[in-house]
């Protein structure tokens, strides 16, 4: 089972709702797990870096278009607790 299975799976049952990016067919391979602090439920978080580059190489963006996508569809839109985290891993290529 994938990581991002796992992580899907592990999130069935739960008495909370943990929010998914949609669409879900492109996101969910990019779960990395899920992230708790004190005081909230767990969220999802994803890899930043891998969806980026794969809106480049599938959705036939370039950076610029990808990162201005990512601000305002992902990054810049607060859900409530519930909202994803997002890891980044700057200068890793």
């Amino acid at each position: 089972m994938t990581l991002p299975e796992q992580t899907l799976a592990w999130a069935e049952g739960r008495d909370y709702e943990i929010l998914r990016l949609e669409p879900a067919d492109f996101f969910d391979r990019f779960l990395l797990g899920v992230v708790e602090r004190c005081g909230t439920e767990p969220v999802f978080v994803y890899d930043l870096d891998a969806i980026r580059e794969a809106m480049v190489a599938e959705w036939d963006m370039d950076y610029e278009e990808a990162d201005e996508y990512l601000s305002f569809n992902t990054l810049g839109a607060w859900l409530g607790d519930g909202t994803p985290f997002f890891l980044s891993r700057p200068g890793v290529d």
